[in-house]
């Protein structure tokens, strides 16, 4: 329960900024009067060091990894994030902090469907996987908690949503690996890191694809936030450029017109007012959500939410919300008319912060 209340006592101590765009993405940068002391390195970080190895069980099993800290520093790994060789590309179940001079299992899922050979006996960081993949991963996660306390996903989602990823975008790979997905696609996806920088202050970030908000992605620091923004950009642009390749605003637009209604984008500039408390909002946790707290595979607690317009999870650690992800709807019910998910406008491209 103390967890719980940290959580949300976290949640409204956020305010959110003016919001920034490029194309069909738009961030808004979320900041927290309150300084945080926690210290720890960061996956990558704590990689370059040489004192944090990631690698097999023995011989491999796809649903764990072996995490080994040798530095005498805390690592904070992010759920999502993805972790590159040994017998199969896997992405991270939940977010953990490992304690230092620590080792221990840790819960992923596969993210390289075709390849189970080792390409190295140690794992490397790759990027971190697009929201949609998240949020099934996390809500499959949340019931095996629930039902039985483990940190397993779904796995055959989880490949589905990776071939799905793969053919919406064009790209053919032989091992069905997520990771080429990003390769493939550098160059767009440059282009909007490039237009979207960090925003000075910020430890919190919420993510708009074809103005609708998806997730939100929350911070104890700000530190941390600068730190990942690009790969966190990144994932959400990956998102973005599958949305933008559908057309779905064009067809969306072009179909209330024919039908006499405002389009998409003039109903967002009706609600131009509303963006900012949009987000906002989606940062509360509804009164009736499903709330539960589990023990967390490192240091901490994991609580986790659920509701039929949101659903989240975040890793609590004395008193520090570390890390919380908020991922919207997975289908928005027809009758479902708040405030907060009705498109919001794209708002103008100067940064403002």
């Amino acid at each position: 329960m103390e967890a719980i209340q940290t959580l949300k006592g976290y949640l409204e101590s956020l305010n959110v900024s003016r919001p920034i765009t490029h194309e069909n993405l738009t961030l808004f940068p979320v900041t927290d009067g309150h300084s945080k002391d926690l210290a720890y390195l960061l996956l990558e970080e704590a990689l370059a060091t040489g004192k944090l190895r990631v690698m097999e069980r023995g011989e491999g099993t796809v649903p764990e990894l072996h995490l080994v800290n040798e530095s005498e520093q805390m690592v904070f790994l992010m759920d999502g994030e993805a972790l590159v060789g040994a017998k199969q590309n896997r992405t991270l179940n939940t977010s953990i902090l490992a304690a230092a001079k620590s080792s221990f299992d840790i819960p992923v899922s596969c993210v390289e469907q075709g390849r189970w050979a080792f390409a190295g006996r140690e794992m490397r960081r790759g990027s971190i996987t697009y929201p949609d993949l998240r949020k099934l991963k996390h809500r499959s996660v949340y019931e095996s908690l629930h039902m039985g306390g483990s940190y397993r996903s779904d796995q055959g989602r989880i490949w589905q949503s990776v071939h799905s990823k793969l053919s919406a975008m064009n790209v053919g790979s032989a091992t069905v690996n997520m990771e080429e997905v990003y390769s493939a696609h550098e160059s767009p996806i440059k282009g909007f890191t490039d237009n979207l920088p960090y925003p000075a202050g910020a430890c919190g970030v919420i993510a708009a694809i074809e103005g609708r908000i998806v997730c939100a992605d929350l911070f104890d620091s700000a530190s941390t936030l600068e730190k990942l923004w690009a790969q966190l950009v990144s994932s959400y642009a990956m998102d973005a450029l599958e949305a933008s390749r559908w057309g779905q605003r064009t067809r969306a637009g072009a179909s209330a017109e024919a039908s006499g209604e405002p389009s998409a984008s003039r109903k967002a500039t009706d609600d131009a007012e509303m963006s900012e408390q949009q987000a906002a909002e989606f940062l509360r946790i509804p009164e009736d959500a499903e709330t539960e707290s589990f023990p967390s595979p490192g240091l901490g607690s994991n609580v986790c939410f659920r509701h039929r317009r949101c659903s989240g999870h975040a890793l609590v650690y004395e008193g520090t919300t570390v890390h919380a992800a908020v991922f919207g709807p997975e289908v928005q019910p027809a009758s479902f008319d708040a405030a907060l998910q009705r498109p919001i406008r794209q708002p103008s491209r100067r940064r403002s912060f």
